[in-house]
C-alpha cells in the first residue's frame, strides 16, 4: 500500500458494547468522553487534546477510591475525584478490566499507551452517524433567528424519511 507499513493484530475476544454501555462498563463519566483523549473544558473542541495517561489515570483512581480520615488524604481523595472528571472519567464506577485482566492484555510497544490497551473503541454507527448528525443539528439550531423556527422546523422534518418522522425539531439555546 504505497510503501506504508501495516501491523495487524490477532482478535482472540471482543466485546461488543453500545455507546451507553460502553460508558457505563469502562467507568466513562458520560457518552461524550473519551477513552484515548482528556476532554477539554473551556476550550474549544475542535483543537487537539492531550491523550490520556494510563499510569495516571490507574494512580487516580486509586486516590478516589481510597477510604481514610486523615485530613490530607482527604484532600488528595477530593482532588483526585475533580481531576477525574475532569478528564473524563467516574470514580463511582471504576472499570475492574485492568485489575483482572492486566495480564491478558497485550501492550503495543511501538504506540502510545493507551487505556485498557486500546479497548475503548467507537463503534461507527453510532459516533459518526447518529452522533454527528445530532451535535450538528444542535449546533445549527443555535444558529436559528427564533422567528424563524417554525419554518426551520418544517423544513428539517421534511427532510427524514418517514420512519424517522415522529422526530421534534428542538431549540436548545
Amino acid at each position: 500500500m504505497n510503501g506504508d507499513e501495516c501491523l495487524f493484530f490477532p482478535r482472540l475476544g471482543a466485546m461488543t458494547l453500545d455507546t451507553i454501555e460502553r460508558a457505563k462498563y469502562f467507568g466513562q463519566r458520560n457518552v461524550r468522553s473519551c477513552g484515548f483523549c482528556r476532554l477539554r473544558n473551556g476550550r474549544s473542541v475542535t483543537r487537539k487534546a492531550r491523550r490520556q495517561n494510563p499510569a495516571l489515570i490507574k494512580l487516580l483512581f486509586g486516590w478516589a477510591t481510597k477510604e481514610t480520615h486523615v485530613q490530607i488524604q482527604i484532600s488528595q481523595r477530593a482532588k483526585a475525584r475533580a481531576k477525574l472528571l475532569r478528564h473524563g472519567w467516574n470514580y463511582k464506577r471504576r472499570c475492574r478490566l485492568m485489575d483482572f485482566a492486566d495480564k491478558c492484555l497485550v501492550p503495543i510497544h511501538d504506540l502510545p499507551p493507551t487505556m485498557f490497551h486500546g479497548l475503548l473503541h467507537f463503534e461507527r454507527l453510532h459516533l459518526f452517524f447518529i452522533n454527528y448528525c445530532t451535535y450538528l443539528m444542535e449546533l445549527l439550531s443555535c444558529m436559528v433567528v427564533k422567528q424563524k423556527y417554525a419554518l426551520t422546523n418544517e423544513y428539517v422534518r421534511r427532510c427524514l424519511s418517514p420512519v424517522q418522522r415522529p422526530y421534534h425539531w428542538s431549540y436548545p439555546c
